[in-house]
């Protein structure tokens, strides 16, 4: 059976723990963590404070598979979450 890769969308603004919380919840469900999907998740920075850069751009380093992308302008969750589906390469698409 073939199964499809999926993107998974994390919109954030000055998050810190959370972050890894979250990411962790997705990589340690059952199909996941059995390698029976393909997941990829994007974290999409909407215009966090600098001083929460250095931790958003050590994530892909921490967890393979995650990708950060930067809004230059804070544009809200929703607009985080359309520049996330613009990029998004998974069959299917989950926030």
């Amino acid at each position: 059976m073939s199964f499809p890769g999926i993107s998974v969308i994390i919109p954030t603004r000055n998050n810190g723990t959370e972050i890894h919380r979250a990411i962790g919840s997705i990589l340690n469900q059952e199909e996941t963590a059995g390698e029976k999907l393909h997941i990829e998740i994007i974290v999409v920075n909407d215009a966090s404070d600098a001083s929460f850069l250095p931790a958003l751009e050590k994530l892909p380093e921490q967890y393979p598979g995650c990708r950060i992308l930067h809004l230059a302008v804070q544009g809200g969750p929703a607009a985080a979450r359309n520049h996330g589906i613009r990029a998004a390469k998974g069959n299917l698409i989950s926030f």
